[in-house]
């Protein structure tokens, strides 16, 4: 069994101070094998919002995995942005822009969705898709295999296409037959359910996790929260861990179990983590 903690949109420089160290404690008692941080690290790329994070990052249990977000490019300064880009980014927290971890049970790349000039939205390039591929082609079958971005691939039918990865549809036709899990923030919203209800034509069995924000003061309509993921093959458990205003830290309760045999051949139907 491989346990990540999947966790997203820090944004220090727009965090609450108070959730930090809960936030730390509370994912070392899962003592998980990796954290995944799906990106926006920090609210205005600045280099101070670096090193918190970086500090931050330093102190979480098991081995770790990051990928940028359109924040960790300067957000409100165009020039600013068009200037330094990732550059803070590379220097402070990672210089690779394409991770990738693999054990005896699980596979895990990242990729850069973030772009200069799409300040909120992001892409996929087809040479990206290109070097996931083989990366994941190369693994053997039984390993369950994730993908790990900022920008989100799918979300609740309500939500619009254009808050997804663009040209999400044609990316994922090419990736289907090797992505089981794809993992996502930058909404500050919690979901899990599989992409075959957006993309039926596809066919695809992969499951998609997205994290909400685990300490922005940016919140959405619900609490900090992040992903507890327990992969055993053939199956996929996913928890979300919130906390309250008065930062009393709660489980959501129920647990839901996706069957990803054979490249998910059976599909479990929509689940929403956000229920009480």
């Amino acid at each position: 069994m491989r346990r990540i903690v999947h966790i997203s949109d820090l944004h220090f420089g727009a965090h609450d101070h108070r959730a930090i160290e809960p936030l730390r404690a509370s994912i070392a008692t899962y003592n998980p094998h990796l954290v995944a941080c799906s990106g926006d690290l920090t609210m205005n790329a600045e280099g101070r919002e670096f090193r918190q994070a970086r500090e931050f990052l330093d102190r979480l249990p098991g081995a770790l995995l990051v990928v940028p977000g359109n924040h960790d490019m300067p957000f409100f300064n165009p020039l600013r942005r068009l200037w330094t880009r990732l550059n803070l980014y590379k220097k402070i927290i990672t210089p690779d822009l394409a991770p990738f971890f693999q054990d005896e049970e699980i596979a895990i790349a990242g990729v850069n969705t973030a772009r200069v000039l799409r300040v909120r939205g992001g892409s996929i390039s087809d040479a990206q898709v290109e070097e996931l591929l083989e990366r994941f082609h190369s693994v053997p079958p039984r390993l369950t295999r994730i993908l790990v971005t900022h920008h989100p691939f799918d979300l609740p039918e309500e939500f619009r296409a254009r808050e997804l990865v663009k040209e999400a549809k044609a990316a994922l036709g090419r990736m289907q037959c090797c992505v089981d899990l794809l993992l996502a923030g930058h909404m500050h919203i919690s979901h899990a359910a599989p992409i075959a209800i957006r993309y039926a034509a596809l066919e695809s069995k992969a499951v998609f996790v997205q994290a909400g924000t685990a300490a922005s003061i940016r919140e959405r309509g619900e609490a900090k929260s992040y992903k507890v993921i327990d992969i055993e093959w053939p199956a996929v458990k996913i928890r979300r861990i919130c906390w309250d205003e008065e930062l009393e830290i709660f489980t959501q309760e129920k647990v839901f179990t996706f069957d990803i045999a054979e490249r998910l051949e059976h599909t479990a139907g929509r689940v929403e983590l956000d229920a009480p």
